[in-house]
């Protein structure tokens, strides 16, 4: 044994209090005649300090200690290095867009109107459809011109029978002119049937309603009165609906011009009394006429104008 260790030298003597063949740990371990410094995770060496120690050695600080080095920050610090910025997490380049439109891509956003219910009408935008026909205004004067010829051949012919006081001659000649004065008296009915029937018929389609939003349609207007009971509320609708019709369209074109409807209504009333229709009625289906005639005149005017 002693000759092999002259031959191989002494076996190294164990290291530090743990006795270890290999070696102490680094950080009690002897210094032998080759060290150059501390043990690594001390102290630094003529290297610098171990790796990890958190200082600068003569290579730069160690990676990952969070500052910068030689080469830049640790990937992932957010920060430039020297090869360019370190990869990120956040939105791509350009962001992600803008969010989808609440009412689509394209087009214009859409807008809200409540629903037509209680004759609610969209707003116009400051004009009114134009007149489809003139309305046929001479009609008014038929009607008014038959009416009157009717009454006034009516009461030549009683006057005439009367002072006749039964000759046969003067009774004749009453009766002919009172006979005279049924013709004229349905050219009256007749007439003002047509004067109602082109009053409508002058509305363009989407204009004819009346204020509860009932539509009536030329056809209707006049068909409807031929109908038993159910003709004593059409007489209303007619005649007030007409006007609310019309002073709709005159208001779209700005116009204070208006028909009357209580006129109209008036007239209606007269119409379903007995014997006031015959008597009464008529006169004031004629006022109603004349009235409803200038803001048909007004509302034909404005369309030429548009």
């Amino acid at each position: 044994m002693g000759h092999m260790n002259g031959s191989y030298g002494s076996p190294p003597a164990p290291f530090g209090p743990s006795g270890s063949a290999y070696g102490p740990p680094a950080s009690q371990a002897a210094r032998g005649p080759f060290a150059h410094g501390p043990a690594h995770g001390a102290q630094g060496s003529a290297y610098g300090p171990a790796p990890g120690a958190g200082q600068a050695s003569g290579y730069g600080q160690a990676p990952g200690a969070g500052q910068a080095s030689a080469y830049g920050p640790p990937h992932g610090g957010g920060q430039a290095s020297a090869y360019g910025p370190a990869p990120s997490y956040g939105p791509p380049p350009g962001g992600y867009g803008q969010p989808p439109s609440a009412y689509g891509a394209y087009g214009p956003s859409p807008s809200y109107a409540p629903p037509a219910h209680f004759g609610y009408q969209q707003p116009s935008h400051g004009y009114s459809l134009g007149a489809i026909t003139n309305g046929a205004p001479m009609l008014r004067w038929i009607v008014f011109g038959s009416f009157v010829g009717s009454i006034v051949l009516f009461l030549i012919g009683a006057v005439i029978s009367a002072v006749a006081e039964g000759d046969d001659i003067g009774t004749t000649i009453g009766g002919v002119f009172s006979m005279f004065a049924f013709p004229l008296l349905l050219t009256y009915i007749v007439t003002a049937l047509v004067w109602l029937y082109k009053s409508w018929e002058m509305l363009p389609d989407s204009m004819r309603m009346t204020g509860d939003g009932t539509r009536v349609s030329p056809g209707a207007a006049v068909g409807y009165l031929f109908i038993p009971f159910y003709n004593l509320y059409w007489y209303f609708i007619v005649s007030a609906g007409l006007c609310a019709a019309l002073n709709r369209a005159l208001a779209g074109f700005g116009s204070s011009k208006r028909a009357s409807g209580g006129l109209g209504i008036a007239a209606a009333i007269l119409q379903v009394i007995p014997y006031a229709n015959m008597f009464l009625a008529p006169f004031l289906w004629i006022a109603f006429m004349f009235n409803v005639e200038g803001a048909k005149r007004e509302y034909a005017r404005l369309s030429a104008q548009a």
